[in-house]
């Protein structure tokens, strides 16, 4: 079976159905003993702009706090989370924070761009 870019959750419930053919009243347990490392790109208005190496399983906000944060012209209203050209989603941090990651939200792949833009005045 075929895990690779599955969620833990996914991969937990494919083998509890594999194995639930085989044999009856049985569970199983699935667990992570070693997670890969992305290198992510944090820039715009944070504190140490540059490439990070982090878990494949961090988030935007873990990504953003290892740039040392968002500089005092920095906005966490609408950071870009990009892969190569493409915008694959708008992040609004305030949310991130006051309600944590969603299920929808996308996660971070090797080679991602998180681009803090300036606040904007109005």
């Amino acid at each position: 079976m075929l895990v690779s870019g599955r969620s833990l959750g996914d991969v937990q419930q494919a083998v509890q159905r594999a194995i639930s053919t085989q044999y009856r009243d049985t569970s199983t347990d699935v667990s992570v003993s070693r997670l890969r490392t992305i290198r992510v790109y944090v820039v715009g208005e944070v504190e140490e702009p540059g490439a990070y190496d982090i878990s494949s399983l961090s988030t935007a906000l873990n990504a953003l706090v290892g740039a040392g944060g968002v500089t005092p012209r920095g906005s966490l209203r609408s950071l870009k989370h990009m892969r190569g050209k493409d915008e694959l989603e708008k992040i609004d941090a305030y949310d991130l924070l006051l309600h944590g990651v969603s299920p929808d939200a996308k996660r971070l792949e090797n080679g991602d761009t998180l681009l803090v833009p300036q606040w904007a005045r109005k």
